[in-house]
């Protein structure tokens, strides 16, 4: 699994990375979407595929997808994988 750089996830979360409160994992299962899991943490499916961005890309390339931007990537998750849900 590929991880967002501190540097990245500053920029995503609005703090440092590890900061308390700050950090919330999903773990993908079925046929789940970006969609759905916005719903479920009522968090925009935007900002969870940027907080993303390189787990989704390189989880689809591993499995044969690809695409042109993170928006089609983002259709395209695999069960076991693990998001970062920014709060």
């Amino acid at each position: 699994m590929t991880e967002l750089s501190d540097e990245n996830m500053e920029k995503v979360l609005g703090g440092a990375a590890g900061d308390e409160g700050g950090i919330l994992t999903h773990t993908v299962v079925g046929k789940e979407t970006i969609s759905s899991i916005s719903r479920q943490y009522h968090v925009s499916s935007i900002v969870i595929a940027e907080a993303n961005r390189d787990v989704i890309i390189s989880t689809a390339q591993r499995h044969g997808v690809v695409r042109s931007s993170l928006q089609e990537y983002s259709a395209f998750l695999y069960p076991g994988e693990e998001l970062v849900i920014p709060k």
